[in-house]
């Protein structure tokens, strides 16, 4: 798709005041800025293209609850992420992405439950970020680089944290699978 059909999607989606917008399979490599003509979008499905960066004007989708980058050349989000007051389920997997953005923990109150991030090349997350997602019910971290468990993940509830395919320690005191409870 070449960027002038991918315009006009957009300004098709914006004008019909679409709740769904489906931009995968299209071989994109950017997503401009005109994403932030969305303003009714609920559910944003950027998976299987070649995207290098999501675009910070994500941050200006007021309604926006579903964020799907999976399969894509992913190495960052953009910072502006943390400004997404309404997102529910935040999927990156099977990207190059080794780390996530501070302002991901801005990601609270009765916002961000879902995060995906498996195949990803992640080897640590900060424990200010996850504390900080305190209404997040499932966490994927499934086939990265992590190689021991975070001492603030013991006493989790309901988050299903899968490492059985990472590299990590062995440590019979914490358990493969945590829950997460509200602090």
């Amino acid at each position: 798709m070449d960027l002038l059909e991918l315009e006009q999607l957009i300004e098709k989606a914006a004008k019909c005041k679409s709740h769904v917008v489906n931009l995968s399979h299209r071989g994109l490599t950017i997503v401009t800025n005109n994403v932030a003509k969305l303003t009714d979008v609920r559910h944003l499905l950027l998976n299987d293209n070649k995207l290098l960066m999501a675009p910070s004007e994500l941050s200006l989708l007021p309604l926006l609850e579903e964020l799907m980058l999976d399969n894509n050349q992913l190495t960052m989000l953009p910072k502006e992420i943390g400004c997404l007051c309404h997102i529910r389920n935040l999927s990156v997997s099977c990207n190059p992405l080794g780390i996530l953005p501070g302002e991901i923990g801005k990601l609270t109150s009765l916002s961000l439950t879902t995060l995906h991030m498996r195949n990803n090349l992640v080897a640590n997350i900060p424990d200010s970020t996850i504390l900080a997602l305190s209404d997040l019910t499932r966490l994927d971290l499934r086939f990265n680089l992590m190689n021991e468990k975070p001492s603030h993940w013991k006493g989790l509830e309901y988050i299903l944290i899968g490492l059985e395919e990472n590299n990590v320690q062995n440590n019979p005191q914490v358990p493969l699978f945590v829950q997460h409870r509200r602090l």
